[in-house]
């Protein structure tokens, strides 16, 4: 099992997957294909218990990490009437604008444009009608009546390493702070409390000055390599793949985030 194996099961049977990788330019499958290859270098180095080294890396980050604080969702934030924008192209267009410029000046301003990409888009309009009867059973009573469709429109950062991912989501606090909805820390806090989940990201639920919304994800190209692969297949579970290529890719996993704590540089 290696990289290209993945990459041609994913182009046959992904349409996700295969829809980015047709908007790649040539420099950029360059650059994924030679991270996959990074990470099938590694997994041969490395020993056959990964998850102990997981565990570890989630230790040894954790606090370097906690600089970029988390703010539980406050609903009360949210824009009145959001489940109608599906029928406003108009002001989804100008929300998805508007907020990608004010992301690249802040971007530009501290000199990052170098050390990252960024894109991003507006959620197909048959997601967001099947998003928008979605009710989780498990929450409370305020948490029923909200329309959980937070994400229609959103962008992503891909930083070079840890380093600028946190720096970057530090002046995105700095320039948001009173309009941030929610910031979930995956290296402070990760998915169901446990070290073992190899999710890592930063994401924010951001308010805008029109009374619109944005999702924000922040990660390094490793993570995104990773969430490029494995989003239809762990994520939302809606590929199957031999129970050798999933194990494979959750090594993959473990091993981006063995990557971004190799060429980390320690804060404090």
């Amino acid at each position: 099992m290696n990289c290209d194996t993945i990459i041609s099961f994913l182009l046959e049977y992904d349409y996700n997957f295969k829809k980015f990788w047709i908007n790649f330019e040539d420099k950029d499958k360059f650059e994924f294909i030679r991270i996959c290859n990074l990470f099938d270098d590694r997994i041969n180095k490395e020993p056959d218990d990964l998850m102990s080294i997981q565990e570890e890396i989630h230790l040894n980050l954790r606090t370097q990490c906690s600089i970029i604080q988390e703010r539980e969702i406050t609903y009360t934030m949210m824009p009145k009437n959001w489940d109608f924008i599906l029928e406003d192209k108009k002001r989804l267009e100008k929300c998805y604008k508007t907020n990608l410029r004010n992301l690249k000046f802040i971007i530009e301003s501290n000199n990052f444009t170098e050390h990252l990409k960024i894109y991003g888009g507006i959620k197909p309009s048959d997601s967001i009608k099947s998003k928008i009867f979605m009710v989780k059973e498990s929450d409370n009573i305020a948490r029923k009546t909200l329309i959980d469709i937070w994400d229609i429109v959103r962008y992503r950062i891909c930083c070079n390493n840890l380093n600028h991912l946190l720096e970057i989501s530090f002046h995105i606090w700095d320039y948001y702070f009173d309009k941030i909805i929610k910031c979930k820390n995956y290296y402070f806090t990760p998915r169901g409390d446990s070290a073992i989940d190899t999710y890592r990201a930063i994401h924010f639920q951001i308010l805008d000055n029109n009374n619109s919304m944005f999702e924000l994800q922040i990660m390094t190209v490793y993570r995104e390599a990773v969430s490029l692969i494995d989003h239809s297949i762990k994520f939302k579970k809606s590929l199957q793949a031999s129970d050798q290529m999933k194990d494979h890719i959750n090594k993959y996993s473990i091993i981006s985030n063995l990557l971004e704590f190799d060429n980390f540089k320690r804060i404090f």
